[in-house]
């Protein structure tokens, strides 16, 4: 995940069954997400205290399940905590430096309690930009007279799974109060994951990642995670009228991450919810049932978009395979697998002796490279040829996908004429200066 600006707060921490024993530090949480903890402890005897535990000097790094703390954001709890280093001084400062896989804002759970919620919300990356929904209408009346009217936008809300309903909704901001000079409207939209029982925050996780991927996939670049809430009927205040859940805040790494995301770009995207609103809950059930079957295909595609340094060999195996193992009839050649995934996209791909001599260099390159079998001239391909296998592969994956999840005929052949993306993957020649 991404956050806005990187996160660095002094405390107190413990461990959940030793409350009285509390250590200064400081939590950190990366602009990716990563949360981390540094701990001091003052030692002047022999006996070295590294922070928490560990009453001796070397040894094996410190882990420790869960880690409780009071900061100015108020309690936080860190799991799954591993010791990155330590350093232990007699009669000086002991500091131990700990990576955690999970930092939860707003709460502090005890040792055996298990984090469960009834609710994830989160933001991706370009959502805004794919609902292009907006409830702010400015209207000019005259050159000295504007009108600014913000009505929320209504809730868009689907069933994606029998346990599990997906909701599109929007936080907003607007200026209060009566001596007004400046007037901010603003509005962002966000994803709910919503159960009638409390889950596993990894239910939820597995399910965001693989929404987050939808969105990697329809917007033709890697999208992020930006900011994660949990709720749980569990976790309430009294408020004047009600009860409140509280929102607890989630930190995470996730894996992988870049620092080059590019904003989300309307031309640049496949499809947007206005071409799709009719049917829309029916692709994002089929987008989940595709994911339950190809997730570590489909997991490497989108590491292998992310991963600017790899190199043109690995990408290339890991689109060529990934299409060979997308069709699953192992006793089949790769020629003739993907000849059967090319069929319903012929089209796209030039004549016949285009396809064929696409299909012959796409397998004599992949055996070359596997297992070092040299076929002819063509099995060591140079950087250019290699480039204009893989952008055609993955145009194949993009065309598979998108029938996958339903996109009719019509509509597929005005994608792969209007996406600047699909497009260029398609009409790719070695030796092209444009793409």
């Amino acid at each position: 995940m991404t956050i806005s600006e990187p996160l660095e707060e002094a405390g107190f921490f413990w461990l959940p069954d030793n409350p009285e024993r509390r250590v200064p530090g400081f939590l950190r949480v990366s602009q990716w997400g990563a949360p981390t903890l540094e701990t001091i402890s003052l030692s002047d005897t022999f006996v070295i205290d590294r922070s928490f535990g560990d009453p001796w000097i070397g040894g094996d790094p410190i882990n420790f399940e869960r880690i409780i703390g009071i900061t100015k954001s108020g309690p936080v709890t860190l799991d799954d905590c591993k010791e990155r280093s330590g350093e232990a001084r007699l009669g000086g400062l002991s500091t131990s430096h700990l990576d955690a896989n999970q930092l939860f804002v707003g709460v502090g759970y005890g040792g055996d309690s298990e984090i469960t919620f009834s609710e994830l919300r989160f933001s991706i990356q370009g959502l805004d930009e794919w609902l292009w929904i907006s409830g702010i209408e400015v209207v000019h009346h005259e050159s000295t007279k504007v009108s600014v009217h913000f009505a929320r936008p209504d809730p868009i809300k689907l069933k994606v799974s029998d346990e599990i309903c997906l909701e599109f909704n929007y936080n907003a901001s607007f200026p209060t109060g009566f001596n007004v000079k400046e007037a901010r409207v603003s509005q962002k939209a966000h994803i709910s994951l919503i159960s009638s029982t409390e889950k596993p925050l990894d239910d939820f996780l597995s399910l965001a990642h693989k929404i987050k991927n939808f969105f990697s996939f329809v917007a033709t670049r890697t999208a992020f995670i930006d900011s994660v809430f949990g709720y749980s009927d569990e976790i309430k205040q009294s408020g004047t009228d009600a009860d409140y859940r509280v929102p607890v805040k989630i930190y995470f790494s996730e894996f992988p991450f870049s620092k080059e995301y590019r904003n989300a770009r309307a031309h640049e995207m496949l499809f947007g919810f206005s071409e799709i609103n009719e049917h829309v809950e029916a692709i994002f059930r089929k987008w989940i049932q595709i994911y339950a079957s190809h997730e570590s295909i489909l997991d490497r595609y989108f590491v292998s978009n992310l991963d600017h340094t790899m190199d043109l060999e690995r990408r290339f195996l890991i689109l060529a395979e990934g299409m060979a193992a997308i069709h699953g009839n192992t006793k089949l050649g790769l020629a003739v697998r993907l000849k059967e995934m090319m069929k319903p996209f012929e089209r796209f791909f030039g004549s016949d002796n285009e396809l064929d001599g696409f299909v012959k260099n796409v397998v004599s390159a992949r055996n070359y490279f596997v297992h070092l079998l040299r076929q002819d001239e063509y099995s060591v391909p140079d950087t250019e040829k290699l480039f204009e296998w893989n952008s055609k592969l993955e145009a194949l994956f993009q065309l598979f996908l998108l029938r996958s999840l339903g996109i009719e005929e019509a509509h597929l052949d005005r994608i792969a004429k209007e996406n600047s993306r699909l497009r260029g993957n398609l009409e790719y020649k070695a030796g092209s200066p444009y793409g």
